[in-house]
């Protein structure tokens, strides 16, 4: 049989449904590599995803995807779902697909960017998954993080922020993707931290996790900032049952490493690349690569 004569068949296959090409990456099944990220870290599970193209979008699309079909298997009826909002995150949200799970809260972790854009683009990925998971969707207005620790305290405020707290803490399954201290990050370069907390972030955070900034150690860098924080904080977040860390990229390797190393995660969506600088990370030297 020639080759044109198998070409028509297998299209002919293909628009009547009876073939399905798929292309898979071998690097999305290295099992050797996910158990030494499982062995190092601690972790329950590694999901590697091999982007189909090499910018930021790309790699956000895979593990957002990826991050998607390990949250459906996570999730049963009557859990709490903490959602902390990235653009990693966004993309799993579209990424979602209709479940038959019942009984699900989705909750909104931690508080708003402030600026309309950010606020009704949170908003959208909440609301998505909360129609996909056939959940109730809490979205707040309370911001990431305070101007003044007054503030955070004032009447009109307290009510709201203990909500938050008590659903963040009921969560016991919490997706995210941790910050860095960058431009590219959208807490940093936000107006909600002043000019000099960033100089000092800049110089001594890896950056943040779930919008607590982080040394390499995971210790928090400006107390003074972290107290006007509203949301999950790290010690209740390590207590969550399941903690989806779902990122990629050069410039998270030191976040991810410090988040990982210090038990705030249990389950990894990451990129190939990631995957493999992250299994040579030099952890008692805290450089990149051994």
């Amino acid at each position: 049989m020639g080759r044109p004569t198998i070409s028509k068949l297998l299209s002919h296959a293909k628009d009547r449904g009876f073939v399905h090409v798929e292309v898979r990456d071998p690097r999305e099944n290295d099992q050797r590599l996910s158990a030494q990220l499982c062995e190092t870290y601690g972790l329950n599970s590694v999901h590697i995803v091999s982007p189909l193209g090499l910018g930021p979008t790309d790699l956000r699309r895979a593990l957002g995807r990826r991050a998607w079909t390990v949250l459906a298997e996570v999730l049963t009826p009557g859990d709490s779902l903490g959602v902390v909002w990235s653009e990693t995150v966004h993309e799993m949200a579209d990424a979602c697909e209709q479940t038959s799970l019942s009984d699900i809260s989705v909750v909104q972790l931690p508080g708003s960017f402030g600026d309309d854009l950010n606020a009704h683009r949170m908003r959208q990925a909440h609301e998505k998954l909360a129609v996909a998971l056939n959940a109730e969707c809490y979205i707040t207005d309370v911001p990431v993080i305070f101007s003044t620790l007054e503030e955070r305290y004032l009447p009109e405020h307290r009510s709201a922020v203990a909500q938050l707290l008590a659903r963040s803490q009921e969560c016991r399954v919490v997706v995210f993707s941790p910050g860095t201290c960058t431009q590219t990050s959208r807490l940093f370069r936000s107006q909600l931290l002043s000019a000099a907390e960033k100089e000092l972030l800049a110089q001594r955070a890896v950056g943040d996790i779930c919008s607590h900034y982080v040394d390499a150690n995971a210790r928090i860098c400006l107390p003074d900032a972290n107290s006007r924080v509203a949301g999950l904080s790290l010690p209740d977040l390590r207590k969550v049952e399941q903690k989806i860390l779902v990122a990629g990229g050069d410039e998270k390797i030191e976040v991810m490493h410090a988040t990982l190393r210090w038990g705030y995660t249990n389950r990894l969506v990451v990129d190939a690349k990631t995957a493999l600088a992250l299994s040579r990370y030099d952890s008692s030297g805290g450089g990149r690569a051994r």
